[in-house]
């Protein structure tokens, strides 16, 4: 790529980008030099135990299609946010875990940043503009709290390159600008962040209308590329896509209140940050409606810039992102605004993102956009013309301190908050006026340091940089990357789920608050009692997990378990295959059942019963599993007569995506699998396809014929191996069309006017 027309007084790219590694890397430099690693909330207990198995699966030699160590087996790949297809996973994979996941995140942090100067260096041709949009874009609560999500951090920094290269195809209309945006726009699917994906397809879409509107450009041309950019990028995303459509089928997945009570003046919080939120452990601080981000803070002085771009010039562009920015402001506020409710019942799908709050990503994104719009109007408006609007720059900044001293007081007048508390947040104010002073004398006096240039961005970098530094404590605090270590527990565990499964403590009934405030002692402590995911780091089989999207019939059959405290009968917690259970009066202690069934189990007698009857019936005391297995009344034709003659079954070989046992019975047998049934699973007996049928409300059973007989049950995904198929044909075609190309200088950056 080349940077054409780059005037030598601006700030260029590579030192740009320079500038964000270098000052990311001072912010964490114990992540990338001491040893240490992020472990706060998601991290620590979602992130990088997935990462661990994605990592463990690839080194054994196998695609991780399916999980069978968390809610009796679950789709892993098919969660999609579990990055399985990612190419950039392939750093943390051939890399120690315990230092390239952090490190992957800081990266992709780094990588946004960059994408965000050379998509905003393409509309405004100004680099300090694109500066302040790059560092605005890095340096803002929720892409810092984003740190410590792999799959969100990614998407976010895909996400000014995906915007960027369909502006560039908008503009060039080649064949390899069109090959380049299908390209960028499929790495960012396979980040697997559905909500980030569509705002970024939500905000390409506005830059699509602009340019026709502003440019006049031929409608048919940009739709018609759009449209092939849009296909192409669904088409080679399909292995993923078809796989996730089908686990969303067989989901238990449903909106959740958590964040819909965001009050209508939480969103002051983007320019006075502590305003209305409490200090939660390792002095993070959280706003009191929503738990999503520890942070939606801005700049003051990027979001003035913003406002100016609307004083300076009225372009479509900017109503347009306006708009959207007001668009994803109402949204996040969920159910308390008459909006949300409404576009839910227009389109059914945002009813399964659990956390309206994201929608504030909308004005993350497109504020530093607009900031950088602002200033590139501002410099360049002739002085003669200017006055007035600089008066109106200067009074919307005024007006800016007003909004954030008044909701200071108003917080300072609020009983209950004590004094220390109240003194915090009105020193924390006044900084942030402090900074936007600064940042507003800065840009005024823009044009005196016409000989500084360099001097200028330079300084205005680092008004972002610490401002948004100091507008709280570290979101994301560090542990000593060695409580990770695979081989750190050495004590006698079991492991792996061929050998019975464990029933620990839910996650909410956690204790851990004996630990509070000590990083090492809560990570080791959530390691040894199996927290959340923590179980794929030691490869142990347990009840619960932590995913976005459960299989509907297990997700309710644990949800029903840990209804009150750890409630199962004795006989479905045989059938479960649950060997030890968490000691209640010592949760790090496990306490060994004698009496547990293993995987696969054969000479049940059938009873056939309605979905209401099977739940009853494997939750009452009375199940016996040893002896029966409930079946749905669906399934009757399909089964013969079982006449059950001690049936006996051997040879048990169990994998990840494979169970193969020998059965030998005088008579029609059941056999039982007590793994999570899915339309992904297929059966063979003697080497002839059979089928599998749900037992006992969310299980798997198969009948077989008498005699000696060997069986296989494999995981078998057809909308991912026709995803694949397709996908390659895509690329293969994609490729040819790169050859058969007229072959032309291939420049991303527009020339300066």
């Amino acid at each position: 790529m080349h940077l054409e027309g780059f005037d030598n007084k601006t700030v260029s790219f590579n030192f740009f980008t320079f500038l964000a590694s270098s000052l990311l890397i001072a912010e964490y430099p114990e992540v990338v030099f001491g040893g240490f690693t992020f472990f706060f909330r998601d991290f620590g207990i979602f992130s990088y135990p997935n990462a661990v198995y994605v990592k463990d699966c690839f080194l054994n030699g196998e695609l991780p299609l399916w999980n069978p160590l968390n809610e009796f087996g679950i789709p892993f790949l098919a969660q999609w946010n579990t990055m399985v297809l990612y190419p950039g996973n392939f750093f943390y994979i051939l890399l120690p875990p315990q230092w390239s996941v952090g490190v992957f995140n800081l990266l992709h942090l780094i990588f946004g940043a960059i994408g965000m100067y050379v998509l905003a260096y393409r509309i405004t041709k100004n680099s300090i503009a694109a500066t302040i949009a790059g560092v605005a874009y890095q340096f803002n609560g929720v892409t810092l709290n984003s740190l410590m999500w792999t799959n969100n951090i990614a998407a976010l920094g895909w996400m000014p390159w995906v915007i960027a290269g369909v502006h560039f195809m908008l503009k060039s209309f080649s064949l390899k600008s069109l090959v380049f945006a299908i390209v960028l726009c499929t790495i960012q699917i396979l980040t697997g962040a559905p909500e980030i994906i569509g705002i970024t397809w939500l905000i390409v879409l506005a830059i699509m209308l602009s340019e026709m509107i502003e440019n006049k450009l031929n409608i048919y041309k940009i739709c018609s590329s759009v449209i092939i950019v849009f296909i192409g990028t669904i088409l080679i995303s399909l292995p993923q896509l078809l796989s996730f459509y089908q686990l969303f089928l067989n989901s238990h997945r449903y909106a959740i209140a958590g964040d819909s009570s965001w009050a209508l003046s939480s969103p002051i919080n983007i320019i006075a940050p502590m305003i209305n939120t409490f200090q939660w452990k390792y002095g993070v601080f959280f706003q009191k409606e929503q738990f999503w981000t520890s942070s939606i803070y801005i700049n003051v002085g990027v979001i003035w810039l913003a406002i100016v771009a609307f004083i300076y010039k009225r372009r479509f562009l900017n109503f347009i992102l306006l708009f959207l920015c007001i668009i994803g402001l109402v949204l996040s506020m969920g159910e308390n605004t008459f909006f949300y409710p409404l576009i839910m019942k227009m389109f059914r799908v945002i009813s399964t993102i659990r956390f309206p709050i994201k929608f504030i990503i909308i004005p993350v994104f497109l504020i530093p956009l607009l900031a950088s719009i602002g200033f590139a109007e501002m410099i360049k408006t002739n002085a003669k013309y200017s006055k007035l609007k600089r008066i109106i720059s200067f009074a919307s900044a005024a007006g800016l301190v007003i909004l954030i001293l008044f909701f200071t007081f108003r917080e300072l007048s609020v009983s209950g908050i004590s004094f220390l508390q109240k003194k915090y947040i009105f020193e924390n104010s006044i900084v942030r006026c402090l900074f936007l002073f600064i940042f507003v004398l800065m840009v005024a006096g823009y044009k005196h340091f016409v000989k500084l240039l360099l001097i200028n961005g330079l300084l205005l970098f680092f008004i972002i940089f610490f401002d948004v530094k100091t507008h709280s404590p570290r979101q994301n605090p560090t542990v000593e990357n060695w409580v990770f270590e695979k081989k750190l527990l050495k004590e006698d565990r079991p492991s792996g789920f061929s050998n019975g499964r464990i029933l620990t403590y839910h996650d909410k009934d956690y204790k851990s608050s004996s630990f509070t405030g000590d990083a090492v002692m809560e990570m080791l402590s959530k390691r040894v009692g199996l927290f959340s995911n923590l179980n794929l780091i030691e490869g142990i089989s347990k009840v619960s997990g932590m995913f976005s999207i459960h299989i509907y019939s297990t997700a309710a059959i644990v949800s029903k378990i840990y209804e009150d405290g750890i409630s199962i009968p004795t006989g479905l917690a045989d059938f479960l295959s649950i060997r030890w259970t968490v000691n209640t009066n010592r949760q790090y202690e496990w306490m060994e059942r004698t009496s547990p069934l293993g995987l696969v189990n054969v000479g049940q007698n059938v009873i056939f019963a309605s979905e209401v009857e099977i739940w009853n019936g494997v939750f009452s005391p009375a199940f016996n599993p040893n002896e029966v297995v409930f079946i749905q009344d669906s399934y009757k034709d399909l089964i013969g007569e079982i006449k059950n003659n001690e049936p006996n079954v051997d040879s048990i070989e169990i994998n990840t995506h494979k169970i193969s046992f020998r059965t030998f019975s005088d008579n029609t047998a059941m056999v039982t699998i007590s793994q999570a049934y899915y339309p992904c699973w297929r059966a063979k007996i003697d080497g002839g396809k059979t089928r599998i049928l749900k037992a006992n409300y969310g299980f798997q059973a198969l009948s077989i014929p008498k005699g000696r007989h060997n069986v296989e049950i494999y995981y078998f995904d057809i909308n991912f191996i026709s995803g694949i198929v397709i996908s390659l044909c895509i690329v293969v075609s994609l490729f040819k069309i790169l050859k058969v190309s007229k072959k032309k200088r291939f420049v991303f950056f527009q020339k300066t006017s």
